[in-house]
């Protein structure tokens, strides 16, 4: 006995009109329709599904319409004295019953009494039989369209019905249709479909196929594999944008962004993030002499040198201009870029400045009375400068100006008239005013510790202390004409975590100053980004970049792990709104699981795809991007991952950048002897020797100890003592 092959299975259904289980309001049945079959295919099934679609349903359309007349309260559908066709039916049939009863009956009769031919009489009573059976098929088929809810039959008239038959290559338990159904075999499936089709709705075939996104959907079928969903494909601008960040997970395809604009990219350590900007920057790098600035921070350099070098590896002529835009802030080096904020010629700008940062970095103890002491100590210590170049006053030297009166005097001397009046307020801030001078050395100290305490600080950071006593500012009007390129390597383990956040709070705020200055009336294109935001962004004010900066030119692009954690942190919870109301590139790497929401929200993916998990792979990320001003539908996207730089070629790199730029780059060391000289003159002259050099010497005279005082450094400048 040869057995039978089946070349598929034809799916069938009892229901006259039947609809999709997950056609309801909303849905996304292919989506999970999908996951069945992945899961299928997992335990080695070959799960082929095909749609077969064999023309109209004109018949039924029109069976159905003159069904929608029937009215549910009398027995022929309609009113018992209206002429329709319905209740001629029904009593057609009920005629027929009864005549086929009585015509088989009374022939059987004539049949059993044998009073006619037999064979003319059996005729009689099969067509009696027969005329009985095809009335009461009939009364039932009634009967059963009769059951249908009148709003199904409703429904079905308002769209095109077409002939649809499902089938599938080996059956799994995958339940497509409302009501009773099953998978018949077939031995071929064409032509033995077409005696499986049923009647489906268009607008339910074109939901299976591309269903609306206006709700939840997805995962009626199969709650296990939401995460294993294929990955939906980027859209046509996702493929044509020119900026190109990444591949399509689901195609292969390059995708590109909107560079116009800012970003953001969320998810844990070792991501991708990194990644990302990477290969942002090496387009940047590519465009040559038409590429912006940039003013790249990062804590934990692996994006600084992988980007370094990938300059170091440019052609020769393409890498000397790329040097002669970079600018390199390390503190593995003896050199620093000075930032002395009491040499800039303009005040007004440089109070600004100082006030700017001072709020922002020391938030938590900033205050009116704090701002007014350490404005107007800056005040005299700037016009001191000023007219005294050589003097070189520090941050430090404003702090010991509160203590000297005379001093202060001296100094408000420089200023005119008209502007002196700011050093009298100070005076009277710190009861230092009056014929009699009744001042209280315990209010000054509580007045001014607030700002020494501040000040003080900033030596957590050398390289930031030393730069903010330098004789000079740096010119950073000529880094935003030439576009140049800023490196901020504060690796935070090196310098700790607080010494390169503060690093990195005053060189932002000091340049943010200086660039809105200068492209107040000409945009200048430059990308800021921010690696860790979370761990060194607290003292910036990312927020006001990220709402404004796009008139001046910028672009931000903030890169987090956690969105919740910023939060958390003091001041940080408006930079998180404004990088969701402000980026147009947004990228969700594996979250932490408390943005799971917020991320859903942002990607509607309730909404498009069910309640899909957000668990990624590494270099992995949901993509979503404006692009000409209309937002995309999100897509995954895979990131090539962040180089490994070569440590000896980029600090080959960053002595070069140095050599390039004298003007820009002071040793480290050397301004503390001037500094010393200078505080000299604002101590008491009982205190003045405790900044020489025989200090060790000068004790043990005033005091006849001895005292071992650590031997000087080498220094060749030195000529004398």
């Amino acid at each position: 006995m040869a057995k039978i092959q089946f070349d598929g299975y034809a799916l069938h259904t009892s229901n006259r009109l039947p609809s999709l289980i997950a056609s309801a309001k909303d849905s996304d049945p292919l989506l999970a329709i999908g996951s069945r079959l992945i899961s299928a295919a997992r335990e080695g099934k070959d799960a082929t599904l095909r749609l077969w679609l064999l023309g109209n349903e004109d018949q039924l359309q029109e069976k159905l319409r003159s069904l929608s007349s029937y009215s549910y309260g009398t027995e022929g559908g309609v009113g018992n004295d209206t002429p329709n066709s319905w209740g001629m039916q029904l009593d057609f049939l009920r005629a027929g019953l009864f005549f086929g009863m009585i015509m088989a009956g009374i022939s059987g009769g004539i049949l059993f009494a044998d009073w006619f031919n037999p064979f003319a009489v059996s005729m009689f009573v099969i067509a009696g039989i027969t005329i009985c059976l095809a009335s009461a098929l009939g009364i039932r088929d009634w009967l059963a369209w009769r059951s249908i809810p009148k709003e199904v039959v409703e429904r079905r008239i308002q769209e095109p019905l077409l002939k649809v038959a499902f089938s599938i290559s080996e059956p799994i338990q995958l339940p497509l249709l409302a009501g009773e159904q099953f998978w018949h075999p077939i031995e071929s499936v064409w032509p033995a479909i077409q005696k499986h089709t049923f009647p489906l709705p268009v607008g339910e075939l074109a939901g299976l196929i591309a269903p609306l996104q206006l709700g939840e959907g997805s995962g009626l079928l199969d709650r296990a594999v939401w995460q294993e969903v294929p990955a939906p494909p980027p859209s046509q601008p996702l493929l044509e944008a020119g900026f190109k960040i990444g591949q399509s997970v689901a195609t292969g395809a390059l995708v590109g962004v909107d560079p116009d604009g800012h970003g953001l990219a969320t998810g844990g350590s070792r991501s991708g993030k990194s990644s990302f900007v990477y290969s942002m920057l090496e387009q940047l790098i590519a465009k040559g002499d038409d590429a912006p600035g940039i003013f790249l921070v990062d804590p934990h350099v692996s994006l600084a040198d992988a980007f370094l070098d990938a300059i170091a590896q440019l052609p020769e002529e393409q890498k000397q201009k790329a040097i002669k835009r970079l600018r390199v802030i390390t503190p593995d080096q003896p050199q620093v870029i000075p930032l002395n904020l009491l040499a800039v010629p303009d005040f007004t700008w440089a109070g600004n400045a100082i006030v700017q940062v001072g709020r922002r970095i020391w938030d938590d103890y900033w205050g009116p009375r704090m701002q007014a002491a350490l404005l107007g100590l800056f005040r005299l210590a700037h016009v001191w400068n000023q007219h005294h170049p050589e003097a070189g006053l520090g941050l430090l030297h404003i702090v010991f100006m509160a203590f000297n009166k005379r001093w202060r005097h001296t100094a408000m001397a420089l200023l005119p008239p008209g502007e002196r009046m700011g050093a009298l307020a100070l005076d009277a801030l710190l009861g230092q005013i009056g014929e009699e001078d009744k001042k209280s050395q315990s209010w000054i100290t509580e007045v001014i510790s607030p700002v020494l305490s501040k000040v003080m600080a900033l030596e957590l950071s050398p390289w930031l202390f030393s730069a903010m006593h330098q004789e000079s500012f740096v010119d950073l009007n000529q880094w935003i004409d030439e576009r140049a390129w800023i490196v901020l390597r504060l690796p935070s383990g090196e310098m700790g975590r607080e010494g390169a956040r503060l690093t990195a709070s005053v060189l932002y705020n000091v340049f943010e100053a200086a660039y809105r200055k200068a492209t107040l009336e000409k945009p200048v294109p430059f990308y800021f980004i921010v690696d860790e935001a979370q761990e060194i962004g607290s003292g910036m004010r990312l927020e006001s970049m990220l709402a404004e900066g796009a008139k001046f030119g910028a672009r931000m692009f903030v890169l987090a792990q956690s969105l919740s954690m910023m939060r958390k942190v003091e001041g940080m919870e408006p930079v998180v709104q404004a990088m969701l109301a402000n980026t147009s590139t947004q990228m969700f790497f594996s979250p932490d699981p408390e943005d799971a929401d917020l991320i859903r929200a942002t990607l509607s993916s309730t909404v498009r795809y069910g309640n899909m998990t957000l668990d990624l792979p590494s270099l992995q990320c949901w993509l979503r991007a404006r692009i000409g001003g209309r937002w995309q539908p999100p897509t995954l996207t895979q990131i090539k991952p962040l180089p490994r730089a070569d440590t000896a070629r980029v600090r080959a790199l960053i002595e070069e950048v140095i050599a390039v730029h004298p003007r820009d780059y002071l040793p480290a060391n050397g301004w503390q002897e001037k500094a010393s000289r200078a505080l000299k003159d604002m101590l008491p002259k009982a205190l003045a020797p405790l900044l020489g050099e025989f200090l060790a010497a000068w004790i043990e005279e005033q005091n006849n100890t001895q005292i071992q005082q650590p031997a000087p450094q080498e220094d060749e400048r030195r000529l004398g003592f």
